[in-house]
């Protein structure tokens, strides 16, 4: 067993060994991926139905012209749009064959892929190697789960679930049909220290979580042994709060990109096609609030389990997280 815990009352706790808080930091970390997954997955379904029913109503012909007179303004004269519509169509992808070896290569099965000219094929390999780049480096010998996650993105752009814009300003969007994404995407180009600031303060998200679950609670009437112990106990304590406050700023960078390009699509279309874009906008970025919200509960919940696991033997009360 660790040392003995004496409490201001006198009274002594054993404290739990080092396998019962090992199983208790993996116990919290699996509550933590699966219920973020499950609140965000349910949450966000309306809401991806949202965006599916007003890109619907929106004029997908005047939103392809309002693309083409966007992209001949000076200000965008080196913007790339990668049509999704236009390029090889590939199957959705399925994990259980990526799992069997996650250090080979699996690539995408395409649809009638030699059926496409050779400038659609270059496109092709452009808009692979551009979705593989956006997992760092440790993350390569896992080539399997690379190819997954990179195939899952590609085939969600081709149904016209969602769009990507990268820094050297080329976006990726089906503008058949969800051409609508692209103001937004070319919002997030007018803004480019905001997302990039957002981007950098959010990879604190990993460090605040494991950090979080490895540390201990402290018991009551257990003491801070000095200044550093107690400003980790007090980001212990509020780590759901941190952990939303870190994914703030990302959501400031869609709801500004997407006040943005309505500000730039409002003069190529009409009234009725500018509304539907703005309630495709709002469920857009009720998505992401939806998964801030879903992290912060998340890590509740994952601290909540951990902290009755460890708990002290003979300690009666956990002091809410």
């Amino acid at each position: 067993m660790c040392p003995i815990s004496i409490q201001n009352n006198s009274e002594q706790y054993k404290k739990q060994n080092i396998l019962v808080k090992a199983g208790a930091v993996a116990a919290g970390g699996a509550v933590y991926g699966t219920a973020k997954y499950a609140l965000t997955r349910n949450f966000c379904k309306p809401l991806a139905r949202g965006i599916t029913k007003y890109s619907k109503e929106a004029d997908s012909v005047v939103l392809n012209k309002a693309v083409n007179a966007v992209s001949k303004e000076p200000a965008f004269a080196d913007l790339t749009i990668i049509d999704f519509d236009k390029i090889p169509k590939i199957k959705s992808p399925k994990l259980e064959e990526h799992v069997k070896d996650f250090h080979a290569s699996i690539p995408p099965k395409y649809i009638n892929r030699n059926s496409y000219p050779k400038e659609m094929l270059e496109q092709d390999v452009i808009v692979s190697n551009k979705l593989k780049n956006m997992y760092p480096k440790w993350a390569k010998p896992f080539e399997s789960m690379r190819d997954f996650y990179t195939q899952e993105v590609r085939y969600a752009i081709q149904e016209g679930r969602t769009a990507m814009v990268f820094s050297d300003k080329k976006v990726l969007v089906n503008l058949k049909k969800l051409p609508a994404a692209t103001f937004h995407e070319i919002g997030h180009l007018m803004n480019p220290k905001f997302n990039h600031a957002a981007k950098k303060i959010k990879k604190a998200l990993p460090y605040i979580v494991c950090g979080s679950l490895l540390t201990s609670k402290k018991t009551e009437g257990e003491g801070y042994k000095n200044k550093f112990d107690k400003f980790i106990g007090i980001l212990r304590n509020n780590a759901p709060l941190a952990a939303m406050g870190v994914l703030a700023p990302l959501v400031g960078t869609e709801i500004l990109a997407s006040y943005k390009g309505e500000k730039l699509v409002k003069p190529h279309i009409d009234a009725k096609t500018l509304n539907s874009v703005k309630n495709l906008n709002c469920c857009a970025a009720a998505t992401y609030i939806v998964s801030l919200l879903a992290t912060g509960a998340s890590l509740w919940a994952a601290l909540r389990v951990k902290d009755i696991i460890t708990a002290p033997s003979g300690h009666k009360n956990i002091q809410k997280v």
